[in-house]
């Protein structure tokens, strides 16, 4: 790395707001939105300090559907610097112990949001979908429409699966609580 590189990484991590993003990246995949409630700074600040991590190589970020998640970069010679700065960081301050603490909240509340997953898979074209719901609570009841017309309603439990027929496009499949 030259010395520019490594002076813009330095001048970037030089920064208290950015050192609490770069650990609490070094955590996991986070979005705009999660490292907003864990710190408790504006989004166009946080944003703004995303931008200079990641102009600086310390931060990478891919979208997902409509989310942005930013992590740290783990590519050589990034990861050297971010191993150095990331051990430098006492556990025990009391500003990383409470990011800790409402990371681990957004983790949980994350976890939860994961029990409820519905896959869609076509069977036989568009005249048979194989529909299956992961859930323990929400959706216990799944109607089946095409344009406006309800083609079934399915009572399910949690991690069944149930086959209905579709026998005409476009179709889309509503949750109900």
């Amino acid at each position: 790395m030259n010395i520019d590189a490594l002076s813009q990484c330095l001048k970037a991590a030089a920064d208290p707001s950015r050192l609490r993003l770069l650990f609490l990246c070094s955590q996991g995949e986070l979005t705009v939105t999660d490292l907003v409630r864990i710190t408790g700074h504006s989004q166009p600040r946080t944003s703004r300090h995303l931008k200079i991590l990641q102009d600086a190589g310390l931060l990478e970020s891919f979208r997902e559907q409509h989310f942005i998640f930013y992590r740290v970069n783990r590519q050589p010679p990034y990861d050297d610097i971010l191993n150095t700065l990331l051990a430098s960081i006492d556990a025990a301050d009391s500003t990383i112990e409470e990011d800790s603490r409402r990371l681990s909240v957004i983790r949980k509340a994350r976890a939860q949001l994961a029990e409820t997953y519905v896959e869609v898979k076509y069977l036989n074209g568009l005249s048979s979908i194989a529909i299956t719901v992961m859930n323990k609570r929400l959706f216990n009841t799944l109607r089946i429409c095409s344009r406006d017309t309800t083609l079934g309603i399915c009572s399910m439990s949690p991690r069944e699966q149930v086959v209905c027929w579709v026998l005409w496009d476009p179709w889309q499949v509503v949750a109900m609580a």
